[in-house]
């Protein structure tokens, strides 16, 4: 490329996991292309700022919320930070728990190179580990997201039948949906037309509505398979289960809340345009999880009650109620 595109990396952390961020910052911290990183200390119970000066790294900055204000708060205090006061061309979106393959970041840009240097093209990491980013690679854009349900489309799921899995070798894949914070790359001027993300989302979701707000402003987002992330850590809802974790009893309420009532809320707003199929689609995938957990799970008064919490989430979520949820005890 001709010119040098810089870039300003943005990790939020939370909690004690600084053994994760110490192995995310030194993946990104010597890369040239790198001209300043933003660590989020989003309500760490560790000591962030004197971890970061450990690392004798002018290129790292600490940016303290002063309590966790979950993914959305965090993400929109450093994208924010990272606008106003970064030094790099774009902005680059990690957990604490990313690590950035060698080449990452400069296959990242050039991809942006190869499409014409537009500003309005973004683009993604490829988690190897990660199911989506998996499937995306393996049977192409099969999902539906118009009209989809907590995720779930019973046409994605028919035509994963018969779509013809993609073996070619590509370079860039143009996707149609929203994307995780987690390997997200734009251009730091994007945030002028996009804005920051949602606080109100609180947890969950919130990144796919903000990504999801980037097309809608005209946006492209590419998908890059030689640009690689790992996770160090496996999220909640990975787990091994036969069914959506949220219907598990052991599962956290507050982020089963959060997961059901912000994807709903999302959906509405940016994905129904037939109601029909829409609950459809909710009922299919509510009414399978439910009965599946029933059938699992030994404790099925436990299951009931969930699956009426669930039913309040997705309620609250259907009328926009976001924000944080601070009567939950009367949900359980």
């Amino acid at each position: 490329m001709n010119k040098i595109y810089k870039i300003t990396v943005v990790i939020v952390t939370y909690g004690k996991r600084k053994n994760f961020l110490c192995e995310s910052l030194n993946s990104v911290k010597d890369n040239f292309l790198v001209s300043d990183i933003i660590v989020v200390d989003n309500g760490s119970y560790e000591d962030i700022e004197t971890l970061c000066k450990a690392l004798n790294n002018s290129k790292i900055k600490v940016v303290k919320t002063g309590k966790n204000l979950g993914s959305a708060g965090g993400f929109y205090a450093g994208i924010k930070f990272a606008y106003e006061q970064g030094k790099g061309d774009f902005i680059f979106l990690l957990d604490d728990d990313n690590v950035v393959e060698e080449n990452c970041l400069e296959n990242l840009l050039g991809s942006f190179v190869e499409l014409g240097e537009d500003f309005k093209k973004c683009f993604k990491a490829f988690k190897i580990d990660n199911k989506t980013d998996l499937k995306l690679l393996k049977y192409g854009n099969y999902l539906d997201l118009i009209n989809c349900a907590l995720g779930f489309h019973i046409m994605s799921k028919l035509r994963q039948f018969f779509l013809k899995k993609n073996s070619d070798q590509i370079n860039t894949k143009k996707l149609s949906g929203g994307v995780p914070y987690s390997g997200f790359l734009f251009d730091k001027n994007a945030v002028k037309e996009v804005g920051l993300p949602n606080r109100n989302m609180i947890l969950y979701a919130d990144d796919i509505e903000y990504s999801l707000r980037f097309l809608r402003k005209g946006f492209s987002i590419y998908l890059v398979p030689c640009a690689i992330l790992k996770d160090l850590d496996i999220i909640w809802h990975h787990k091994n289960l036969k069914f959506n974790p949220c219907f598990a009893p052991s599962t956290d309420p507050i982020r089963a809340y959060y997961s059901i009532r912000n994807r709903v809320y999302l959906e509405k707003k940016y994905l129904l345009k037939n109601m029909a199929v829409y609950f459809l689609n909710f009922f299919l995938y509510f009414g399978y999880s439910f009965i599946i957990a029933l059938f699992y799970e030994k404790d099925k008064r436990a299951v009931l009650k969930r699956g009426y919490f669930l039913l309040k989430a997705t309620y609250h979520g259907w009328q926009g109620k976001l924000g944080q949820y601070m009567d939950l005890k009367k949900l359980k």
